[in-house]
């Protein structure tokens, strides 16, 4: 008579299927996120609606200057009527709402352009430079947050610290100012004096019209991963698991890179993820400083020409952008840790 063994309990625990979420919690998940990213962009929308308007000055005094003094008041009518100025401002917006909903975000008043064209000729500048300053951020913050954590205490931690601390502690635009100077003065080299190009047109000089200002922005970009990248990594070195995987023998490097950095890299994600979105809108001054035709340079011209239209645009496609990219790095969550898939 054949004797049927009962499965263990380990055989038991192993047999059952992986827990995944349910369409309906992942569609929970989503809606919530869209939800969170539509009020955020109608509060964005609002507050710079509302404050572009507090600024001393509007399209009529931009144009015309001091001769706006000079207009008799069937004038002053007559532009507040062109600019959509003289309605009240419940309207106005109702009346920019209206538009975005339909696609439109409206006029350029000084140059006559709608504002998506102005923004999709600026767009891939500012994307461009953003993805090249995370690329060196990303390189110099986890490779020497890496080094830093390996070695705590040693000359390759103190130079992480030294990073760390020029990054936070100097501003990009007195790094960009400085970079220009010593350019110029000392080299006699400012590639942007000939002209944007773009990538798609002349690649070689296009990379030297960014590399300086992506290293602007990647410095601070890399001292923030850097301190987050060494946190994590000797919160994670303390653990049980890596004391069993260093007393097995196992190589140092081994254990660094696929059980320590590996289970590190939850922080290190959201710290990227939240300096991208950063990045998307801290070009403006940077993109002023080296003569980059992006979104952050043709916001400062908006706004000092009073061109209501090009600024409400452009704020709302760099909140917009950030909304994204925190969606995508909350979607990153379940691709790096498996408890957050469960």
């Amino acid at each position: 008579m054949a004797v049927i063994q009962s499965p263990s309990l380990q055989e038991k625990v192993f047999s059952q299927p992986r827990s995944r979420p349910h369409w309906r919690q992942v569609s929970t998940w989503m809606l919530a996120k869209v939800l969170r990213a539509v009020f955020t962009l109608i509060g964005v929308a609002v507050a710079v609606f509302i404050i572009l308007r507090m600024i001393p000055g509007n399209q009529i005094t931009a144009s015309l200057g001091v001769s706006a003094g000079l207009l008799t008041a069937a004038q002053v009518r007559a532009l507040d009527h062109f600019y959509g100025i003289g309605e009240p401002v419940t309207l106005q917006f109702w009346h920019w709402a209206d538009g975005i909903l339909h696609g439109n975000l409206g006029l350029s008043v000084q140059s006559g352009r709608t504002v998506t064209s102005l923004i999709g000729a600026a767009l891939p500048v500012t994307v461009e430079l953003a993805v090249l300053s995370m690329i060196i951020g990303l390189a110099l913050g986890v490779g020497l947050g890496t080094v830093a954590a390996a070695s705590p205490g040693r000359i390759g931690d103190w130079l992480g610290q030294a990073v760390a601390l020029f990054g936070l502690g100097v501003p990009s635009f007195v790094i960009g100012s400085g970079l220009v100077a010593v350019l110029a003065t000392v080299f006699h080299y400012f590639p942007s004096s000939r002209g944007y190009a773009p990538l798609g047109e002349n690649p070689w000089l296009n990379f030297q019209q960014l590399i300086f200002p992506a290293l602007t922005l990647g410095i601070g970009v890399a001292a923030a991963v850097l301190r987050t990248t060494r946190g994590a990594m000797l919160d994670i070195s303390r653990l049980p698991f890596v004391r069993s995987a260093t007393g097995k023998g196992l190589n140092r490097r081994a254990v660094v890179i696929r059980h320590i950095l590996r289970n590190a890299l939850v922080p290190i994600v959201t710290m990227s993820g939240i300096q991208f979105g950063y990045l998307l809108g801290g070009t403006v001054i940077v993109e002023q400083i080296f003569v980059l035709p992006g979104l952050g340079r043709l916001l400062l011209t908006a706004i000092n020409e009073h061109d209501y239209a090009v600024a409400q645009g452009v704020t709302l496609v760099f909140a917009a952008g950030f909304v994204i990219v925190n969606i995508i790095t909350d979607a990153l969550y379940a691709v790096i840790d498996p408890r957050v898939r469960s």
